[in-house]
């Protein structure tokens, strides 16, 4: 049973360690792994739980945590987003933001460092190896509101299908098809991720195959400009048409084609509705996905958490808002 005369004191002395280290251990801060599995054995024998409820109530205050494996500049968009909402909307919310890692073990260590500190609410960004992830959520009664995959009641997703076909048939109607040049996809790992890597390269593959298309294949094994750039480099990407299947892979693509003066090329692009869009191509196409919308519908979800109106269990998946853009030359 818990014992209430348990502390952070009691532990730090229990465990030879000092309060900082045991204080460290419970706010996710760097303890050693030697430390952290003494100071796990010690919490688990007392069943201790640190107040920090009771501290956010007796303040007032709310913590509401963002989770998100990295800060892409379409990640980044929506994050700040949410946080200039949540600064505005609400009075008594602390908002963190937490940036982990696409690996599981990582991210699941950050997820449940969080969840000791008990929080109003979670929002997640996803990953896509997860199953332990799904396990452990649903352990928690913290509610979630998640972006990418089905790990909660609230789901937001990309309809990636959808979108990649309605920019296919947008070139297609406009008879970028019928030109003699290669198609090329450059995307992600379709094995290895499966929320955009598959659905994408899938709809790619169907549309192009259906129609007697050729096309070659790239696929990089994550979504960094770094590995992006080392595979990019190894194509010939002249007079071809590229279908990039992430927003970074199309910045890489399109600054290999500017180093190398290649303007003969059309590339799409998957990109935040609200960015500048500068042409450095003769013909250019993009899925502008509408974030601003995410992150407005994230806050409403968050408000009827937060207020006590979030009566309804039943799985909600919204897919977000997109629009197919063209500039030519």
């Amino acid at each position: 049973m818990k014992n209430k005369k348990i502390s952070i004191k009691t532990i730090a002395a229990e465990c030879g360690v000092g309060i900082g280290t045991v204080s460290r251990y419970f706010n996710g801060g760097y303890v050693s792994q030697e430390k952290r599995l003494l100071i796990q054995k010690v919490v688990e024998k007392y069943n201790f739980q640190p107040d920090f409820a009771a501290h956010s109530i007796k303040k007032k205050m709310l913590e509401v945590y963002i989770l998100i494996p990295d800060l892409t500049s379409s990640n980044t968009f929506i994050v700040k987003s949410i946080l200039k909402q949540i600064n505005n909307d609400f009075t008594k919310i602390v908002p963190f933001v937490v940036e982990t890692t696409y690996d599981e073990d990582r991210y699941l260590l950050h997820l449940q460092e969080i969840v000791r500190r008990n929080p109003a609410a979670l929002i997640l960004f996803t990953i896509s190896n997860d199953e332990n992830i799904r396990a452990f959520l649903q352990t928690i009664n913290i509610p979630i509101i998640v972006y990418g995959r089905q790990w909660g009641d609230t789901v937001f997703i990309n309809n990636d299908n959808e979108m990649m076909y309605a920019l296919l048939q947008k070139m297609a109607k406009n008879h970028e098809f019928d030109k003699k040049k290669e198609i090329l996809y450059i995307g992600e790992n379709p094995v290895t991720n499966l929320p955009t890597g598959f659905a994408r390269y899938d709809t790619v593959a169907d549309w192009f195959n259906g129609r007697n298309y050729r096309f070659q294949t790239h696929f990089f094994s994550e979504n960094q400009e770094r590995i992006i750039w080392e595979l990019v480099k190894t194509i010939n990407l002249n007079n071809k048409i590229i279908i990039a299947g992430t927003h970074t892979c199309y910045k890489v693509v399109i600054s290999f084609l500017m180093k190398n003066n290649i303007t003969n090329s059309l590339v799409t692009d998957i990109c935040n509705s609200n960015d500048f869009f500068l042409s450095i191509l003769p013909k250019h196409y993009y899925i502008a996905i509408n974030y601003s919308e995410l992150a407005t519908k994230i806050i409403i979800k968050l408000k009827q958490i937060l207020d006590g109106n979030n009566i309804t269990k039943d799985k909600t998946i919204e897919c977000l808002s997109y629009e197919i853009k063209t500039f030519l030359k």
